[in-house]
């Protein structure tokens, strides 16, 4: 799987050379940092909320946390890599 901003180029059509980071154990790699960065910060379960500072077990856990602390609901724009809360 490929994290970018292009959203019309395929699969196929990616050089590794284009590729700046990778995670391996998820299989995912990535030719944006500012994506990476993002990802990352995701995938680490934490919560989005500025004020809060919670990492949560997965993502159930992140979701109720996010819900039930925060009233809000949690989802991604897949356009833009921006969470929503």
């Amino acid at each position: 799987m490929i994290f970018t901003k292009d959203a019309e180029k395929r699969f196929e059509e990616f050089n590794d050379s284009e590729i700046i980071a990778r995670n391996d154990a998820l299989g995912i790699k990535y030719d944006d940092q500012a994506i990476c960065d993002d990802a990352t910060l995701l995938l680490r379960y934490n919560c989005p909320e500025e004020t809060c500072d919670r990492a949560c077990l997965g993502w159930p856990d992140l979701h109720r946390h996010v819900k039930h602390e925060h009233g809000r609901v949690m989802w991604l724009v897949l356009n833009d890599y921006t969470p929503i809360v």
